[in-house]
């Protein structure tokens, strides 16, 4: 045999044995994948599982948050209907008061029964000046005299107040 003759056989034989190799390898990802599959599809539903255990446990926790939802808002409007009841004779701001028999009638609210007590945030050496000044409040003075009404003020340096919890709109007052 001649040279020629042995390398082409050789190399016959060398592109044999690759194609074996890679043939071989190509049998054996075959095999393997039916198993991988059965894995894959196992590691799948426990996710799935796992997912809807998650979503269950969070529809239980929304269920409880908007309980407790609830609950603030029914004390919020409790709060607000006591702040409402208990401050329906106090204001800051009086634009007009007018009365008969007893009763007086603030900015169109409510009938009120004396004593009238009407509570004021502010500087309070300001308030006190602008009380104890004849000439400071002409109208309130006016009125002071026509309806008999007595001024106190008492006023406290220290005055620690809630959270305003109501509508920032009001409807009987104007600006004058």
């Amino acid at each position: 045999m001649s040279s020629r003759n042995l390398a082409s056989i050789a190399l016959l034989a060398v592109v044999a044995l690759a194609t074996g190799f890679v043939l071989a390898g190509q049998v054996k990802a075959q095999l393997l994948t039916p198993s991988n599959q059965v894995a894959r599809y196992q590691a799948l539903v426990r996710s799935v599982q796992e997912l809807e255990a998650a979503n269950a446990d969070s529809r239980r926790q929304i269920a409880s948050l908007r309980g407790k939802i609830d609950s603030l808002e029914s004390q919020a409007a409790a709060q607000s209907a006591a702040t409402s009841a208990s401050t329906s004779a106090m204001y800051c701001l009086v634009s007009a008061f007018s009365g008969s028999a007893g009763e007086v009638v603030i900015d169109q609210g409510p009938p009120l029964t004396s004593p009238i007590k009407v509570v004021a945030v502010g500087d309070r050496n300001r308030m006190q000046a602008a009380l104890d000044d004849p000439s400071a409040l002409p109208g309130v003075r006016a009125r002071q005299v026509q309806f008999q009404v007595h001024l106190t003020f008492e006023g406290s340096p220290d005055v620690s107040l809630p959270a305003y919890d109501s509508s920032l709109q009001i409807p009987h007052v104007s600006p004058t």
